[in-house]
């Protein structure tokens, strides 16, 4: 399979329409992949493939990832913490989840 044809297959997976609406949308996925090589293509696709075989929807995901910055959002408010706040931590909780594995009981 050529460079294209995995270029073509991973944007359909990520349903993006280009590298740079992959690298924005998944950070994570192809943050350690230098894209301008075939092999990294390959990487990237097998990693999307995984997903995908374990039943996993990308769309999926995400709604998880929405769900709960929402409630974070609400916990926040009850709280009495200001939304500032509740972004930084948000934005701390995704930060630390590009850096190690973090599973929902941790939260």
């Amino acid at each position: 399979m050529n460079i294209n044809e995995l270029k073509a297959q991973v944007y359909h997976l990520s349903r993006t329409g280009n590298t740079r609406q992959l690298k924005l949308r998944y950070p994570n996925i192809v943050k350690n992949y230098d894209l301008r090589f075939k092999t990294s293509w390959s990487e990237v696709l097998s990693s999307f493939q995984i997903v995908a075989e374990e039943d996993l929807s990308l769309a999926d995901l995400e709604k998880s990832e929405l769900m709960l910055h929402n409630s974070l959002l609400k916990i926040g408010t009850i709280a009495g913490l200001s939304i500032n706040s509740i972004e930084k931590d948000w934005l701390s909780i995704k930060k630390q989840a590009e850096i190690e594995d973090i599973h929902i009981e941790e939260l």
